[in-house]
């Protein structure tokens, strides 16, 4: 029961942690309207890899698409904040003071809109730089004060923050990154896209497609390390029940053999010993489901960054698994039990 515990905990944790991680890396820009996002041709949509770059005039031209219900330009850029030598990567989205578009998810302290020289930031940000309202963090070489702390902006490899459009423009961003489109009835996405990229300079897709990009680095780095040790949990754990299973069935050999003596079927015989791996997996599979929902929970208050996800599929999944590994390994206690000799309880 230990055995499989242990691998189904690790296994849950690994899996949750790789969910939360992708989740948490678009949960700010799928929050932002429209059904296509327009992005610079031949760069980027990744908005924490580099930034796009589209022409000033951009939206004006795609609202006289015929079609278009709606277009919001979204501005920002990349930038290093720097806190008493302690740097993070964050993507500065320039808000304007007449629109509630791109604005922070939720705000948990202070204010959603930031004046000229103000900015809001991330709750994770926050306690990674050590700040709090009030407190000035360095942006290049300008000092901006933090007046509000949000929530939802922790896109694991770095942080959405927000500053007043104008601050971007002061730094150079004169030109929107993205262009976020809401499509009439009368047209259909795919025609849509299609009218955009007609368009000089730029790049139309989807909103599934800019997601897929955006976790697509994730993806590269995360999902490898969590296939290894999901690997390796599920070897280790089918290891451990098995040979834990077999012992136990060769110190009681004697007594399957005299269960085989008096004349019980060898159905019977086998399901004993199978029942044994049942039992063991099925109390496996429930404390560690259980041992990994709580860690998960203590990851996730202990290191806002790395949230975990545990929806009841991957629960569902889990469990399955380690079912099929339990009954797996059970074969190897059953196969030793098939081959005992009714005679050996006669020996002394």
């Amino acid at each position: 029961m230990g055995g499989v515990a242990a691998a189904v905990m690790l296994v849950s944790i690994a899996s949750g942690l790789y969910l939360g991680l992708i989740d948490a890396m678009i949960s700010y820009p799928r929050s932002l309207p429209g059904e296509i996002v327009v992005a610079e041709a031949g760069g980027s949509a990744t908005m924490l890899h580099s930034s796009s770059h589209l022409g000033p005039d951009a939206a004006d031209v795609i609202r006289k698409i015929p079609g278009v219900a709606g277009a919001h330009e979204l501005f920002g850029r990349l930038a290093w904040l720097d806190r008493k030598g302690r740097q993070a990567l964050v993507y500065l989205v320039g808000i304007t003071r007449d629109s509630n578009f791109g604005l922070a998810l939720r705000v948990l302290e202070g204010k959603a809109r930031p004046e000229f020289d103000e900015i809001v930031i991330d709750e994770v940000l926050a306690r990674d730089l050590g700040v709090w309202l009030g407190d000035t963090i360095k942006v290049g070489v300008v000092d901006l004060k933090v007046v509000g702390i949000s929530e939802g902006g922790n896109a694991v490899l770095g942080t959405f923050a927000f500053v007043q459009r104008g601050t971007l423009v002061l730094g150079g961003i004169q030109e929107p990154s993205y262009v976020f489109v809401s499509v009439g009835p009368e047209v259909t996405v795919d025609e849509m896209i299609g009218r955009i990229d007609q368009e000089d300079g730029m790049h139309a897709m989807t909103r599934d497609t800019f997601r897929n990009e955006n976790q697509a680095l994730a993806r590269q780095i995360v999902l490898p390390l969590i296939a290894i040790v999901v690997g390796i949990a599920c070897a280790v754990g089918g290891a451990i029940v098995g040979l834990t299973l077999y012992t136990v069935t060769m110190e009681r050999r004697e007594e399957y053999g005299l269960m085989k003596a008096l004349g019980l079927p060898d159905r019977a015989v086998l399901g004993a010993a199978f029942a044994q791996g049942g039992i063991a997996t099925g109390a496996g599979v429930l404390v560690g489901l259980v041992l990994g929902w709580m860690l998960s929970s203590a990851v996730s208050i202990l290191e806002p960054r790395f949230v975990t996800t545990m929806p009841a599929w991957l629960t569902l999944a889990v469990a399955g698994g380690a079912i099929v590994f339990g009954a797996l390994a059970s074969m190897i206690p059953v196969r030793a039990v098939a081959r005992i000799d009714p005679a050996l309880v006669f020996r002394v």
